[in-house]
């Protein structure tokens, strides 16, 4: 599950009207027959045409200046095996949104005077499934088939006149599992149902100014006279996210696919692969115990100077740490990979220092 809160250079003229997101949104049903069409939806209605969620959304901007932002666009993307486990039913992604947006309420930490706290039907969004996704420049993984099939028509279109040509060279376009060439503007093979929501900046009421990019910092606010938590933890708003999934459709959710999985393996690390974030942590457990002379004492050697410890102890220490790390991720055992993986290599460190022990009392 991926949920994406856009920055605003990434969404059409968020201090302006919504207008141009909402034509955008509606590219699906242009080539529809209006009986097939999608429409927005919210959790107070279906059915909402474009206009008037533009219209609706266009009028709620209250006392925002000139150039404040209007609105926000999340997009809730769930993976193939979440989308297979509801059974590529709308309807149930569309009521799995509403949920989301009492997650999205909440975490603002907001209460009207009366104390009523800011729930989901106080928040203006409106929200549209989508099927389709295409191919975009800039998609690293897809870069090589993109570069590679970029050139192929190019060399297509030089050829035009040349049908037999042409025709060889379709050949080498590298295509999906529908047969269709990976190119910039293609549309992608399987079922990519996603939603898009359109969130507006104020609360239904206009009392309180809501931004999802506004950071959680340290500290309380007072509003209406009470102390609230300032910002929004986006990282706690994600997480919630796959929870409610999970609870509410009964999902077995794998470690590596979770989200906590991948700030800790690919946000922080920035790793590219299992084993390169398993050397990477490591090393790092490696220096850690270096530094507070765990290594030396495992190896029971006394030196002040760390560069005199055996290379070829801590080469081993590395080598095992490497192995055992893998073994763990690959079993998806740990919530935290990164402390999981530092404890495991000084599991191994210790270990290596009593077969020392055990081989020099023989």
């Amino acid at each position: 599950m991926i949920i994406k809160i856009h920055s605003p250079d990434q969404v059409s003229k968020n201090a302006g009207s919504s207008s141009d997101l909402i034509q955008y949104l509606e590219k699906e049903n242009r080539e529809k027959d209006p009986l097939d069409q999608e429409y927005f939806f919210n959790n107070h209605r279906s059915n909402i045409d474009g206009a008037t969620a533009e219209r609706t959304l266009d009028a709620n901007k209250g006392r925002l200046g000139k150039e404040e932002t209007k609105f926000y666009m999340l997009t809730v993307n769930p993976s193939p095996k979440e989308v297979a486990h509801i059974n590529g039913n709308p309807e149930l992604l569309k009521s799995y949104v509403n949920d989301l947006m009492d997650n999205y309420a909440s975490n603002f930490h907001r209460e009207y005077k009366d104390g009523t706290p800011l729930t989901g039907k106080d928040i203006m969004y409106f929200a549209k499934v989508e099927n389709e996704r295409t191919y975009k420049f800039g998609d690293r993984k897809y870069a090589t088939e993109i570069a590679h099939n970029s050139k192929i028509r190019k060399d297509i279109i030089k050829n035009m006149d040349n049908p037999k040509i042409v025709a060889e060279l379709e050949k080498k376009y590298i295509r999906n599992s529908e047969g269709t060439a990976i190119l910039e503007g293609a549309v992608k093979d399987g079922n990519n149902m996603h939603v898009h929501i359109v969130v507006s900046r104020y609360d239904y009421k206009q009392k309180f100014k809501l931004s999802p990019l506004s950071n959680q910092r340290e500290g309380k606010g007072v509003l209406n006279g009470k102390e609230h938590s300032k910002g929004f933890n986006r990282d706690q708003f994600v997480q919630n996210g796959e929870r409610i999934f999970d609870e509410k459709f009964k999902y077995s959710r794998n470690i590596k696919d979770s989200y906590n999985y991948r700030l800790n393996y690919g946000m922080i690390m920035g790793a590219t692969n299992p084993k390169s974030f398993a050397k990477m942590i490591a090393k790092r457990a490696v220096l850690e115990s270096i530094q507070d002379k765990t290594m030396q004492k495992a190896a029971g050697i006394a030196v002040s100077n760390p560069k005199h410890i055996p290379k070829k102890f801590i080469s081993e220490v590395e080598k095992q740490a490497v192995k055992a790390i893998m073994q763990a991720l690959d079993k998806g055992a740990y919530t935290n990979p990164v402390s999981a993986g530092i404890n495991i290599t000084k599991k191994v460190i210790t270990e290596l220092g009593k077969q020392i022990s055990r081989a020099a009392s023989i």
